[in-house]
């Protein structure tokens, strides 16, 4: 394994540093869901403090951040939901006023596993349960690096099956799906072959053993109405059955329109017809395509000030590709196929000094970045405040979210991150050096 560390400087004078890990095999990459923690959801809790609420106080009434940790015996059923955390909202919904969810309330408070925030809207009461959302740092592995986008924030939420903290868009570990594609958005694909390709991936491709139509985003926001069963899917798991139609898209899934009547929330959904593919990421966009920059958007991505299209995750994701600058994660293959993971560090949230703290960097940097590393096909990661790579669980870059009160950085819980396995440490070689670039 290959660490290096490379500082590009503007002509204006502001500086990018970027950390690119090269491994030796696609064999060794795989993805590890972080365990939650009740730091991560304290942690969660502050973002929304500290940078939305803070701004528009009265967008927001309280918010209740929490997790249900495992074994923790619940005073309601999950009945007709696949899903503890949805039924929890449903439960609270109805009884967050009464003595019994008051009393589930104080209980995971007590436990550590709730914080609640404050605005100052006095009608609007939400209930955000994160699923299995932890620290990168946390995880063993020889380089480490946030993959996925998720369920983030009150925007992204928009279906009675939606919960925060859902990992969205295709991963494949040595032929198995464990997350399906979503939003006809870029992948990249890696073939048991050695051959590398980024393109869209499509849910089409996939057999999920239930026959019938599927429906998914952005193409519609609800199913029509008909005499068949809607199955919704989100990640592995049924988490609704409803006859008749008219059910409203997840955000974070899709719904298969079947005349099968035996399936039940909570059963387990099995994707096949990627056996071939060694691994497989899809979050976009891309950054280059068979030795090609990437010089705009390639697929969707919703617009938060544009209601008449129908929403899909991120709600805030960049529109200005050439200039909105951000920290940035990325994977990408070198031409003979070998991985590299790569981070470019982002602007401090707070305290930036030009020329001294990197300024972030917009999507086409990234395409120019991704061509400078010998990266002839590449894709963007989740990036913003979740972008961190770690080798032997020491970042050499800096987070751009920080701490108020001292400035320190803030690490992000993220659902899933992609982790080098395998050989020792012992083989790790370090390069710097610093390259001019032209704005």
């Amino acid at each position: 394994m290959e660490s290096l560390l490379k500082t590009y400087t503007y002509e204006n004078g502001e500086i990018q540093r970027i950390h690119a890990v090269y491994a030796d095999s696609f064999e060794r990459l795989g993805f590890v869901r972080p365990r939650t923690t009740p730091e991560a959801i304290r942690h969660i809790a502050s973002i929304y403090r500290d940078f939305f609420v803070a701004r528009v106080p009265f967008l927001f009434g309280k918010l209740y951040v929490f997790y249900l940790p495992d074994g923790l015996e619940l005073p309601f059923p999950t009945d007709g939901l696949g899903s503890r955390e949805l039924a929890a909202v449903r439960f609270l919904k109805k009884n967050h006023r009464k003595p019994e969810g008051k009393a589930f309330l104080a209980q995971l408070e007590e436990l550590g596993c709730l914080d609640t925030v404050r605005g100052k809207n006095p009608f609007s009461v939400k209930f955000m349960p994160y699923d299995r959302i932890g620290f990168p740092s946390g995880e063993k592995g020889e380089a480490i690096i946030n993959a996925s986008f998720f369920m983030f924030d009150l925007f992204d939420v928009d279906s009675p099956y939606d919960v925060y903290g859902t990992p969205l868009g295709l991963c494949v570990e040595d032929g198995r799906v464990l997350c399906p594609p979503l939003f006809h958005r870029e992948a990249l694909l890696v073939r048991r072959d050695g051959s590398v390709t980024v393109r869209k991936a499509e849910l089409s491709e996939l057999d999920t053993g239930i026959p019938g139509e599927i429906y998914e985003r952005p193409d519609r926001r609800r199913t029509p109405r008909n005499n068949k069963t809607d199955v919704v899917i989100v990640g592995d798991r049924i988490v609704a059955v409803r006859p008749g139609g008219g059910t409203r898209i997840p955000s974070s899934g899709f719904v298969i329109s079947t005349e099968r009547t035996d399936l039940r929330p909570g059963d387990p959904v099995v994707y096949r017809g990627m056996e071939d593919v060694l691994f497989g990421v899809q979050v976009g966009s891309s950054a280059t395509v068979n030795g090609e920059k990437t010089l705009d958007f390639k697929v969707p991505y919703y617009h938060l000030f544009k209601p008449g299209e129908v929403q899909t995750p991120p709600s805030n994701y960049p529109k200005k590709y050439a200039k909105d600058r951000a920290p940035r994660s990325a994977i990408g293959a070198t031409a003979d196929g070998r991985p590299v993971l790569l981070w470019a560090e982002g602007k401090p949230k707070t305290g930036y000094e030009p020329g001294r703290d990197s300024c972030g960097a917009t999507l086409y940097e990234m395409a120019l970045i991704a061509e400078d590393l010998g990266l002839p096909n590449c894709v963007n990661l989740d990036g913003g405040g979740s972008s961190q790579l770690l080798v032997d669980g020491v970042r050499s870059l800096l987070i751009s979210d920080r701490n108020f009160s001292d400035n320190s950085e803030s690490e992000r819980p993220v659902p899933t991150c992609i982790v080098l396995r395998g050989a020792s440490l012992s083989g790790v070689s370090f390069q710097a050096e610093s390259s001019q670039q032209r704005n």
